[in-house]
């Protein structure tokens, strides 16, 4: 079964570079990016994706605020968060 993928991200190059990595192995139907956080509430209702990946950032565009507001008004949604905060418990005690 392929699936969808909602990628958020505000690097285009990792937006790209993930974009390249996925679509080659194969089992994805799609993959749409974003690079806005006021978008994700309309993208998500919009797309329907199957999993959504989510590059967080402390000082960026994608926030724990962000999780969290994906976590309440989609609790059925898959998230996978990347990040390059080195801090988990951060992460973790938020979400």
């Amino acid at each position: 079964m392929d699936i969808s993928i909602l990628h958020a991200d505000s690097n285009i190059l990792s937006q790209r570079g993930l974009h390249s990595i996925l679509m080659k192995g194969g089992g994805i139907s799609g993959i749409e990016t974003i690079h806005d956080g006021q978008l994700l509430g309309t993208k998500i209702s919009e797309y329907n994706p199957d999993l959504l990946i989510i590059n967080y950032q402390e000082a960026g565009f994608f926030s724990i605020e962000n999780i969290k507001f994906v976590k309440d008004k989609f609790p059925n949604q898959k998230i996978l968060v990347i990040s390059s905060d080195q801090n988990q418990n951060r992460i973790l005690i938020q979400i």
